[in-house]
Parts: C-alpha cells; structure tokens; sequence
C-alpha cells in the first residue's frame, strides 16, 4: 500500500514539475501566446465588420504560462463564434449570407482548434448544430453560443 502511495505521489510530483516555469516545456509567456494569437488571425476570414479582440492574452500580475496553441485556439474559437452570431443574424432574412456563414462554420472543423482542444463529443454536437442549421434550425447553434461565446461577442 505504501508503495501505491508513494507511486502516486510520484506520478503527481511529475506532472506538477511539467508546467513549471524552467523553459524549454512547451509553455509559452504572455508575449508569445500573443504572438500565436495574432499569427492565427491571418488564416481567419471573420465576417464583415467584425474584429478580434485586443485583450489577449488576459492581463494578470502574476506570471503566466501558455500551453502551445492556446493563442491559435483563442483565435479559432472567436471566429467560430463571430461565424455562429454572424449565422444567428441572418439565416431568417438573407439566404446566401446564411449559406456563406455556414460554409465558414464547416471549415472550422479543419482548425487546430477543432481537431486537437475539442473533444470527439464536442465535434459531434458541433457537426450536430451545423445539421440542425443547415433545416433553419438556430437551437442549436444558439445554444453554443450562449455556452461558449458569452464574453467574446456582444449580446445579441
């Protein structure tokens, strides 16, 4: 038993160790994941009036340490949430802007973002949504928004 305990005080202490500050770790400061913010922007078309924000990463008086592709993901997720309420804003007045906006949301499936933050049941609900939208349904897509772009958008 003490064994037992001492393996996973172990297994604890490692993966503790792994996100110090000792460089090298695939953990980013602030400036970086900044830089990775703003890299990512280039390769996202957002709707027509729409910017992403200044404010990344969040300001702290603390140290920060950024996991690779969280500024990338940041990124990817705004334009998937500009996309969603660009979608929301149209789909009931102006069917091409609509089917434009829902083509946008179909290439998000192929971000970083998509692929390696989102979880299998994620990408299903999302692929669920975009079905749901695609018969002129916005529960779905509503719903996510709600969920994951409070902050991110202004109301609608």
């Amino acid at each position: 038993m003490r064994t037992s305990r001492v393996a996973i005080t172990m297994v604890a202490l490692a993966a503790l160790t792994a996100c110090s500050d000792s460089g090298g770790d695939g953990l980013m400061d602030a400036e970086e994941a900044r830089a990775e913010y703003e890299h990512a922007q280039h390769d996202l078309e957002l709707p027509d009036g729409m910017e992403f924000p200044d404010e990344y990463p969040p300001a702290s008086d603390e140290p920060t340490r950024y996991e690779e592709g969280h500024g990338q993901g940041f990124a990817e997720s705004f334009y998937i949430c500009a996309w969603q309420r660009e979608w929301l804003d149209v789909y009931a007045e102006d069917e091409d802007a609509a089917r434009e906006a829902l083509a946008m949301l179909h290439e998000a499936r192929d971000t970083r973002f998509m692929r390696e933050q989102l979880d299998d049941a994620g990408r299903e609900l999302y692929d669920e949504y975009l079905s749901q939208a695609e018969l002129g349904d916005p529960s779905g897509i509503r719903h996510d928004v709600e969920l994951n772009c409070t902050g991110r958008l202004s109301p609608e």
